[in-house]
């Protein structure tokens, strides 16, 4: 089977070989470029990972496009974006932005400057050009391939703030919900169109951060009731347009998994290890409702250690396989700089041994 075809399996309910994928820092790989890998390659094909990520399908934001840089020096940038949310921007390393201001601090900015803005199609938002090309090049390698963006959590928390969204969420539900729905229609058409201009994916990566290493960021029923509604109708429009759905959310995400279920997404990543996550209690539990990516200690690997790493992964993999999982192996996280590029080799060849390719 192509990965293609593995990965489309896996994501439609039945079985087949462990898939691959990983998401490593471009940091990571530039350190790695010391080491033996070629910076010039695109590590879903240099590594063979079955799933190929690309950029969103068109920018969100009020004004496409737009970054205003505020103030820089040779480190870093302080940056207000089409949101007018004002962050502080790292140059030469993968980081967090800090954020310092927002103009969308109430309910009746987003009304009069914003939502207007986000009312109609418009083509130039889409790089379709972009699309087309890295649409191609992975279909050429039979990649599954899916366009990669957030949604309505963290388009919301990244326009108006952690602050505000989180008080919003208690005293205004009401913007919560009218935001949702127009970023709903919203991403509806301009992914539809961007199907139309540079070709069809087999599925959207939405990546929402509803948790951290506590627990979700909001009741179970608050997320019932304000965002399941907008996730079901995003995977409704995604499956009748024959597109899978994988949802990224770092975190203990365990207490919305049902919800997570009922909502239609496919599959879920990265089952984070050190933020609460049980990857094998999850397995049991679920495994058969969703597919499931991710699980391996980010911690571990960046051990460097190959015999800890190695009888980690082995168990990870063996205990996904008896759970009867449909599983696509990667960290629980992501690839940092201090993961050695011999590390990564090795935890490919373990997986090759153990994943039955066919």
């Amino acid at each position: 089977m192509t990965s293609r075809e593995v990965i489309s399996t896996l994501l439609s309910g039945q079985q087949a070989r462990i898939g691959l994928y990983e998401n490593i820092w471009p940091d990571t790989l530039q350190n790695w470029s010391q080491q033996g890998y070629p910076i010039e390659a695109d590590p879903a094909e240099y590594f063979g990972m079955d799933i190929g990520r690309i950029g969103a399908a068109f920018d969100p934001s009020p004004r496409p496009g737009y970054n205003r840089i505020i103030e820089e020096t040779s480190s870093w940038q302080i940056v207000e974006d089409g949101f007018g949310a004002v962050s502080k921007r790292f140059k030469g390393r993968s980081a967090t932005p800090g954020h310092i201001d927002w103009a969308m601090r109430d309910r009746s900015v987003w009304e009069s400057r914003f939502k207007p803005a986000l009312m109609e199609l418009d083509e130039k938002r889409i790089p379709a050009t972009h699309l087309s090309t890295k649409l191609k090049q992975y279909r050429a390698d039979s990649k599954w391939i899916c366009f990669n963006m957030s949604f309505i959590w963290e388009g919301f928390r990244q326009a108006v703030g952690d602050v505000c969204m989180y008080e919003s969420l208690l005293d205004d539900p009401e913007w919560i919900l009218d935001f949702n729905e127009t970023m709903l229609r919203l991403y509806t058409t301009h992914i539809a169109r961007a199907i139309e201009l540079a070709g069809k994916p087999d599925g959207i990566w939405l990546s929402e951060d509803l948790a951290y290493n506590q627990g979700l960021f909001c009741a179970p029923s608050v997320l019932e009731k304000l965002y399941m509604p907008y996730y079901r109708r995003f995977n409704e429009f995604a499956h009748a347009n024959g597109l899978k759905v994988i949802l990224h959310s770092c975190g203990d995400i365990t207490s919305a998994l049902p919800l997570i279920i009922e909502a239609g997404f496919d599959a879920l990543h990265p089952l984070q290890i050190h933020a609460g996550c049980d990857p094998f209690q999850i397995a049991a539990k679920y495994g058969r409702d969703i597919a499931l990516i991710g699980g391996l200690d980010a911690h571990v690997i960046e051990t460097n250690d190959l015999e800890l790493i190695r009888s980690t992964q082995t168990a990870l993999i063996q205990g996904m396989r008896r759970a009867n999982a449909r599983y696509i192996f990667s960290s629980d996280h992501s690839l940092s700089t201090n993961v050695n590029y011999d590390t990564y080799r090795a935890i490919l060849d373990t997986y090759h041994a153990l994943a039955e390719r066919s």
